[in-house]
C-alpha cells in the first residue's frame, strides 16, 4: 500500500503542479467509499485539454504516456507497454459522458492522509455501471466492475446519491436508465446477474 501511496500523491502533486482538472476513480475511489480492495494502478479522470500539459509533467518525471484504447497508461521511461504494468492510468474525461459528469461530480476528500480530488460516490456508481455494461471491456475486468458496484451499493446511498447516479448513468448509451434500474435493483437482491 505504501508504493499505491506514493503513486497517489506524486500524482496528485503532477496534477495540482499544471493546475490540471482530474479525479480520483478506479478501485481507489471504492477503497474511498467501500472496504478498501486491492488494485495494481491508479486511476484518474482528467480534463482532455489538460492533457498536454500532464503528459509534459509526466516525462520530466521519467514517465511517458502510452494510449492504450480510450485511456493512457503512464509508463516508466524505457519499459514496454506490452509488459509493464501502469503507475498511474488515465481517463480523458471528455471522450464519455458519463466520465464528463463524473468528472465534474468530484470532491475534495481525504485518503489515506492525502488531500485529493475524488469522483463522487454517485458519479463512481454510474461509472461503475457504465464499464461494467462496456461490450468493449474484457469480461474479467467487467465482473471487477459489477463486483465494485455491489461494493459501493452495499456500503450505501443516499436518495440524493441514488438519483444522481441513475440521472448520470443514464447518459451512458440509450436505454441505460432501465438497464441501470434492472442492474442495481438485482445487486440489492442478490438476484443473478447477466453481463
Amino acid at each position: 500500500m505504501e508504493e499505491q501511496r506514493e503513486r497517489l500523491e506524486a500524482a496528485i502533486g503532477l496534477f495540482e503542479s499544471v493546475s490540471a482538472t482530474y479525479a480520483l476513480t478506479g478501485g481507489h475511489a471504492v477503497s474511498l467509499y467501500s472496504r478498501p480492495r486491492v488494485t495494481v494502478d491508479v486511476d484518474f479522470l482528467v480534463a482532455k485539454k489538460d492533457l498536454p500539459r500532464v503528459r509534459k509533467a509526466f516525462e520530466k518525471t521519467g514517465h511517458r504516456l502510452v494510449k492504450a484504447g480510450d485511456t493512457y497508461k503512464v509508463l516508466r521511461e524505457g519499459e514496454n507497454p506490452d509488459e509493464a504494468e501502469a503507475v498511474v492510468e488515465l481517463l480523458p474525461a471528455d471522450l464519455h459522458p458519463v466520465w464528463k459528469g463524473a468528472l465534474e461530480s468530484a470532491i475534495e476528500t481525504q485518503y489515506t492522509g492525502l488531500r485529493v480530488r475524488a469522483v463522487s460516490r454517485a458519479g463512481l456508481v454510474a461509472l461503475k455501471f457504465a464499464s461494467a455494461s462496456s461490450t468493449a471491456r474484457p469480461r474479467e475486468d467487467r465482473l471487477v466492475d459489477l463486483a465494485d458496484l455491489l461494493r459501493l451499493l452495499r456500503a450505501g446511498l443516499s436518495p440524493a446519491e441514488d438519483r444522481a447516479a441513475r440521472a448520470l448513468a443514464r447518459t451512458a448509451y440509450p436505454g441505460a436508465a432501465k438497464d441501470f434500474d434492472k442492474l442495481v435493483d438485482d445487486l440489492r437482491h442478490d438476484r443473478p446477474i447477466t453481463l
